[in-house]
């Protein structure tokens, strides 16, 4: 897959760069290719989203990026993950154990598994503290009070000695934030973080995690299968089906001008605000893709209210667009214009099939 450029258009630098991961998982029915050939980059001081439905790869691919997929099952096709002039995929665990919690965080999906419920609130941050610095016993002491302002969470001295059983949900993902935020990471991947949470309290965690990415110059990759969370948090966004990244652009790119047609249905699939809510959702049809025998074509064809023969026959090209790359047939120039548009008017609501391409 080609990339864009090595910088921003604000000329920020590239911190992360995948390329070309493959992540395969072998079980008793063979081999679940669950990561295709994924490549992308994160620019410095920028919140990156992934989205997706259950099994698209976000999780995988972003889990790969630290090494915390188990092998076995889960063996790394092909590929780089290059960060700070290092391919992570190619290092030792000593110095995997160094990055992972110092220069690249993360925030998991249920504090309540994360934490260790044997632990202290200040056992659990210090802990970190004592893996990647040299700090003394009461500049940990300093450094833990500090993070817990620094996350908001009320009565900071009074939570050191408590364990995780004894807060809230929204005040357990504080902890775990604070954890992650302890030796000031370049690179916070926060895995759909406010799945265990309401709505209230899910609110106040995306918008602490935005306001500390903004304050501390961080770099966020953001796991979720909200697009609303995607339209106030992201700079830009990557759209992942059948273990393969579809779209990616910047965020009012792919809202407001999407190129592949599983975007416009997922758009279609969400309330857009409350005053949308008593309009009926349009479900996107059909089943995501068998990953142990991947579709010959694009995986999103069985689906696809605009599908054309090549859609099914040839796997769909790259094509770029200003900020948008898009894996969609509909897009490359072999589609003529009539075709494009016919294309697009079905994904738009329109029942109406598309033409093939010719070869």
């Amino acid at each position: 897959m080609s990339q864009p450029q090595s910088h921003d258009s604000a000329g920020a630098q590239v911190l992360l760069e995948t390329r070309d991961l493959s992540v395969n998982f072998t079980v008793h029915g063979g081999e679940v290719k669950a990561v295709r050939n994924v490549s992308f980059k994160v620019y410095e001081g920028e919140t990156l989203c992934i989205v997706g439905e259950s099994g698209s790869g976000k999780s995988v691919t972003v889990q790969s990026l630290l090494g915390l997929l188990p092998t076995p099952p889960a063996r790394v096709i092909s590929g780089k993950i290059v960060f700070g002039q290092r391919d992570l995929l190619q290092i030792s665990r000593k110095e995997m154990r160094q990055i992972a919690g110092g220069a690249i965080a993360m925030v998991f999906q249920d504090p309540l598994v994360s934490l260790n419920p044997t632990m202290t609130v200040y056992d659990q941050i210090a802990e970190v503290l004592l893996l990647h610095t040299e700090m003394d016993a009461q500049a940990r002491r300093h450094r833990v009070l500090e993070l817990l302002e620094l996350v908001r969470i009320p009565e900071p001295i009074k939570r050191l000695k408590q364990f995780p059983h004894e807060l809230s949900g929204g005040m357990r993902q504080r902890v775990m934030i604070a954890m992650a935020l302890a030796c000031n990471p370049k690179l916070l991947i926060a895995d759909e973080p406010t799945t265990a949470l309401d709505v209230t309290i899910q609110a106040q965690i995306l918008s602490l995690i935005r306001d500390l990415a903004h304050r501390l110059n961080m770099a966020t990759i953001l796991i979720t299968h909200d697009l609303g969370v995607v339209a106030k948090m992201a700079d830009r966004v990557i759209v992942m089906y059948g273990g393969q990244v579809i779209e990616e652009g910047k965020v009012d790119d792919v809202f407001y001008q999407p190129k592949h047609p599983y975007t416009v249905g997922l758009q279609r699939a969400m309330p857009r605000d409350e005053t949308s809510s008593h309009q009926p959702l349009t479900p996107i049809p059909g089943s995501p893709p068998d990953l142990f025998s991947p579709p010959v074509g694009c995986a999103f064809a069985p689906r696809c209210p605009a599908v054309m023969r090549i859609c099914v026959e040839r796997a769909p090209p790259e094509v770029h667009a200003g900020s948008t790359r898009t894996m969609c047939w509909l897009q490359h120039p072999q589609a003529t214009e009539q075709r494009r548009a016919a294309g697009v008017y079905v994904v738009g609501g329109t029942q109406q099939q598309a033409d093939g391409v010719q070869r």
